[in-house]
């Protein structure tokens, strides 16, 4: 008999089931296997000392009361900053505190800066105008 197992484009589900009967029919004119293991069922298994669990264990803790609170008020702190706009009025938003921490430093640097910058800007267009000026005529 030619293996199916050997061809699996040709292979069927016929095939495999013949194989498989074949096998177990081989098995069992055989007898039983020697490396087979025996598994016993758990009931039949008799401990030798049975330890039995009932009273809760209470270990130290190795984080101190004090810091345990100190993080669930930095936790509780974080948890504000999810809240909605507005559910409290009296509270500002990242952005809100961002604006206020970045707005004297905008208006220094732009104090000193935006001079020169619009000088600059405006004389390049100057030029350019000039040159467009020049090449026409």
């Amino acid at each position: 008999m030619i293996n199916p197992m050997h061809d699996p484009e040709q292979q069927s589900i016929e095939d495999v089931l013949a194989s498989i009967r074949d096998v177990i029919s081989e098995d069992i004119k055989s007898g039983p296997r020697s490396n087979v293991i025996n598994l016993t069922p758990r009931e039949q298994i008799v401990p030798e000392e049975v330890l039995v669990l009932t009273n809760e264990v209470e270990e130290e803790s190795i984080i101190s009361p004090a810091v345990i609170a100190e993080s669930a008020d930095a936790f509780a702190e974080l948890d504000k900053l999810h809240e909605v706009p507005g559910d409290n009025l009296g509270e500002k938003t990242i952005e809100q505190l961002l604006q206020e921490l970045l707005r004297p430093m905008l208006k220094e640097w732009l104090d000193s800066h935006l001079p020169s910058l619009i000088k600059n800007l405006v004389a390049e267009q100057l030029e350019k105008m000039s040159k467009l000026r020049q090449e026409k005529y």
